[in-house]
């Protein structure tokens, strides 16, 4: 039998042991503080107690837009935005202007802004290449008497 000699463990090995734990843990919050400066902050208002004194005015907002009773139906399909809009008795409805802000609930970076082009009354579409998952769609719409309807989809792309 032959008897492996085994080194014995000197203060130097153990410092090195620490050493690299200590560089190991570093170096990895080193990598992580590094992705979350870099990745999106996830900051949806700048200064949430300025945004929840809007808070009556913007619930007045939500129940004059759910007077006024109009329906609009957003179909996302092939590349292509729709929206047909209706009112209460289910008659479509002439409105000055559509837009939608599509956002990335992961990220700014995709943020923009589109203008719908009516193709009828109460009828309005509009191109969109939308790169694959979800999605933020915010819907305004505004008619000539000054009258306005804000409302948010999510959906997924594909």
């Amino acid at each position: 039998m032959t008897a492996t000699a085994s080194r014995p463990l000197t203060g130097r090995h153990v410092l090195l042991m620490l050493v690299s734990f200590f560089a190991v843990v570093i170096g990895v919050n080193l990598v992580l503080v590094y992705f979350a400066k870099s990745s999106w902050t996830g900051l949806v208002v700048q200064n949430g107690y300025v945004e929840s004194q809007a808070f009556n005015k913007n619930a007045a907002i939500a129940r004059a837009q759910e007077a006024l009773g109009w329906k609009p139906e957003f179909t996302v399909t092939r590349g292509r935005i729709l929206v047909d809009v209706t009112d209460a008795a289910g008659a479509p409805l002439a409105l000055e202007s559509a837009t939608v802000m599509m956002r990335r609930p992961s990220s700014d970076k995709l943020d923009h802004e589109l203008t719908l082009a009516s193709t009828g009354t109460g009828h309005f579409e509009v191109a969109a290449d939308l790169q694959p998952g979800i999605w933020e769609a915010d819907l305004h719409l505004k008619d000539s008497k000054g009258n306005e309807v804000r409302k948010i989809y999510r959906f997924v792309s594909r």
